[in-house]
């Protein structure tokens, strides 16, 4: 179970491809094959790489990960007791790759990389939560907490109320407003990671509430509230994204809820 946990969690991070929807039956959801892109257009995955050099730079950013990425990743393993040159060796990078800043490692590696620091560090938040952990099966726990609720709304209420009950120094609220849905969080700004967790949280919840439903859902806006320092975070999300915002918010219709 464990195992299937990391799994899960770093699938839904990376965006693979081939996943369905838990098989449990539910009204407004379907087992439609999960469709594994960053953000909000539902043809973009069939689309990118035809047309031209742009797109097939496109292509490579989607299916390639940033080594700053890879490197924010090592610096929780290592933080929480792992020893890094063993993973780089477990996972075929090589360390001369992290000195490069345009380097790239394909989304499978990046996936294993994930997934054994998961496993050493028995945290689904890759020591990334500053001495808080988000124990193995948590994630799953929370899946099944949600998966029958009759409702993509009453889900989000439930899986935030699920996490409410732990000290993450992070809280969500889930707010609709004039047609608009939209998940705002909050983060304490000494997180020495916060911007790797805002965004990583967004594009998991992206990808979630994404499966839940059972096809792309189409985003209408990212916020943050941090400047924009990293051009990869452009092509996490394929919608616009505002920074230095007075909040984090996922916006996107009311009519998926």
């Amino acid at each position: 179970m464990r195992k299937g946990t990391f799994a899960m969690v770093a699938v839904l991070f990376c965006g693979f491809h081939g996943r369905q929807p838990l098989a449990c039956g539910n009204r407004w959801r379907d087992n439609r094959r999960w469709v594994a892109f960053g953000g909000c257009h539902p043809q973009i995955s069939d689309t990118y790489i035809r047309v031209g050099r742009v797109d097939r730079k496109l292509a490579l950013q989607r299916n390639t990960i940033g080594i700053g990425r890879v490197i924010q990743v090592l610096k929780g393993a290592a933080r929480s007791g792992v020893e890094v040159p063993q993973l780089l060796a477990s996972c075929d990078i090589p360390r001369a790759l992290l000195e490069q800043p345009g380097a790239r490692i394909e989304r499978d590696t990046f996936i294993k990389l994930l997934m054994l620091v998961m496993q050493q560090t028995q945290d689904e938040f890759v020591g990334l939560g500053q001495g808080r952990k988000s124990k193995p099966g948590t994630f799953s726990m929370m899946t099944h907490a949600v998966i029958n609720c009759s409702s993509l709304g009453k889900a989000l209420e439930r899986g935030i109320r699920f996490y409410d009950m732990f000290d993450l120094q992070l809280s969500t609220q889930l707010v609709v407003e004039d047609g608009h849905a939209m998940l705002v969080s909050r983060a304490d700004n000494r997180l020495d990671f916060r911007e790797v967790i805002l965004e990583t949280q967004f594009l998991l919840s992206l990808r979630f509430m994404s499966w839940l439903i059972g096809k792309p859902m189409v985003l209408s806006a990212v916020e943050f509230d941090f400047p924009d320092t990293d051009p990869d975070r452009h092509v996490l999300f394929s919608c616009p994204i505002r920074f230095s915002m007075p909040v984090n918010r996922l916006i996107f219709s009311a009519d998926y809820l």
